[in-house]
């Protein structure tokens, strides 16, 4: 699974990493109720990309994951172009730093909360600005399991711009996934693209419940 979901990630061959789609909430409303105070402390991560320049693959514009060793394991890479005819643009259509093609994938790769329990599940939360023929974002990850869509809405913007807004469940939870978005039909254009993730439960705080647990035995053997 995890040389399938590494190397042949591309947006239509990601559709077999997905096991079940069941909508859970009713609308998506960002940010999510789960969001830190900065956005990615720990278990979160927060990851931006503006794509200011024509890099590719693209690091984030602003990112707090303290679950990588190195900035460059978090990447947005820029997929089916020619390195001659990238197709970056400085301003697009009222919008600066864009992405623009006939067909146009990426695939953002974001490492994280490694060493998680089984038992534990992984939301993730994707929001993009975009023009066009989007087709349906997919979640690979290195583990075999499950990833339901728990939600998705489109806002319209000026100018013709969508945003899109999605949050994912994935079980058990992965210590890193691969997020796919392609752009077919008449191609399209992306602007930018924020993931943020939070591992439920978290390692420190089942920890915390187990070694809690253990106190009350011993309380209860005591008297």
């Amino acid at each position: 699974m995890k040389t399938v979901s590494k190397f042949f990630c591309y947006c239509i061959s990601c559709l077999i990493c997905i096991t079940a789609v069941q909508p859970v909430w009713a609308g998506c409303v960002y940010p999510p109720d789960w969001q830190t105070v900065p956005p990615g402390t720990p278990p979160t991560t927060y990851q931006r990309w503006t794509f200011d320049e024509d890099e590719n693959p693209a690091l984030p514009t602003t990112y707090r994951n303290d679950y990588v060793p190195e900035y460059e394991n978090v990447q947005a890479e820029i997929l089916g172009l020619p390195i001659d005819t990238w197709g970056w643009y400085n301003r697009y259509n009222g919008r600066n730093g864009v992405w623009h093609a006939d067909s146009l994938e990426m695939r953002l790769h974001v490492p994280n909360q490694p060493g998680a329990p089984s038992d534990s599940y992984k939301d993730i939360y994707l929001g993009m600005i975009y023009q066009g023929d989007l087709r349906e974002p997919t979640v690979a990850t290195d583990v075999e399991g499950q990833v339901d869509r728990l939600c998705k809405s489109v806002t319209y913007l000026e100018d013709g711009w969508q945003r899109l807004d999605m949050w994912y469940r994935v079980s058990p939870n992965p210590s890193e996934e691969w997020i796919c978005i392609g752009l077919g039909g008449t191609g399209g254009s992306i602007d930018e693209v924020t993931v943020e993730t939070i591992c439920v439960p978290e390692p420190a705080t089942i920890a915390l419940i187990g070694l809690g647990g253990l106190v009350t035995r011993l309380k209860k053997r005591r008297t």
